[in-house]
């Protein structure tokens, strides 16, 4: 049976991915005020791990915060020196997970609030739910949905050349610059979510053990592609970041199986 500790641990990482990979770019949290994106991870953890409300849990919670607003403002700093530093993106979540790794030895005392208790007795009595895997497979998925978008960004923008040239319009027309520059914004925004799906799809084909669907995956998109694989600079824009989505994907699956 798992450990209290454990899962509070769990249930906080949760909560922190659910804020860092899922609120934090869809509401554009990382634009605002970096108190105000403290305060939004505060309340995120501390809605995730309600389970085991305390005054010594809101402490925690709350130093994690400070600590994550400290983080913030060094990778704001970075971010004026080097915008697009795939390095930097490593090393804060390489952080956070040092300090989640923390936040598991100072948890050693905490308990489940009773409330909680009896609400979970009351809608699971009876039943055996694998919360472990549960909220592993979650912070997976969050993972993907976000991380994966940002390491592929980073490892493309290695490449600013070749990213660039795969993004230059099949036609040339005489159409003005702006009007190029939307048709390349369109190709960019509708290849991220394209990935998106394609992440969250290898996921899940990894997760149910199905290598041959993955490649079958794979070779869809190609196949949808291939007209433009002729074409140097963006075959090996294509290339590039295939190999490196299908390799998160795939990385995270197998990190999940063997952990489950």
């Amino acid at each position: 049976m798992m450990s209290q500790q454990l899962e509070f641990t769990l249930l906080y990482a949760f909560g922190f991915a659910l804020f860092e990979f899922a609120f934090a770019r869809y509401f554009s949290l990382h634009g605002r005020n970096i108190w105000y994106q403290g305060s939004a991870l505060l309340v995120t953890v501390l809605l995730a791990s309600i389970k085991y409300a305390s005054w010594y849990m809101l402490l925690l919670s709350t130093i994690f915060a400070l600590f994550y607003v400290l983080l913030a403002k060094v990778t704001h700093w970075a971010d004026e020196k080097d915008p697009t530093g795939l390095e930097k993106y490593l090393l804060k979540n390489a952080v956070v997970l040092i300090a989640l790794f923390v936040l598991y030895q100072f948890s050693a005392s905490i308990v489940v609030c009773q409330f909680f208790t009896d609400i979970w007795n009351h809608l699971f009595s009876g039943k055996h739910v694998q919360t472990p895997k549960y909220l592993l497979y979650a912070i997976g998925y969050l993972i993907v949905l976000d991380g994966g978008t940002m390491l592929v960004k980073g490892l493309l923008n290695k490449v600013p050349k070749i990213f660039t040239d795969a993004m230059i319009p099949d036609k040339p027309t005489s159409n003005t610059s702006q009007q190029n520059d939307q048709e390349s914004l369109e190709l960019k925004n509708a290849g991220e979510m394209i990935g998106i799906v394609e992440w969250l799809l290898i996921l899940t084909f990894v997760l149910a053990g199905s290598y041959e669907a993955v490649a079958f995956s794979v070779a869809a998109k190609s196949i949808a592609r291939y007209t433009k694989l002729d074409k140097q600079h963006f075959a090996e824009y294509y290339l590039l970041g295939t190999s490196a989505s299908v390799g998160v994907a795939v990385a995270v699956g197998a990190i999940l199986n063997s952990i489950g």
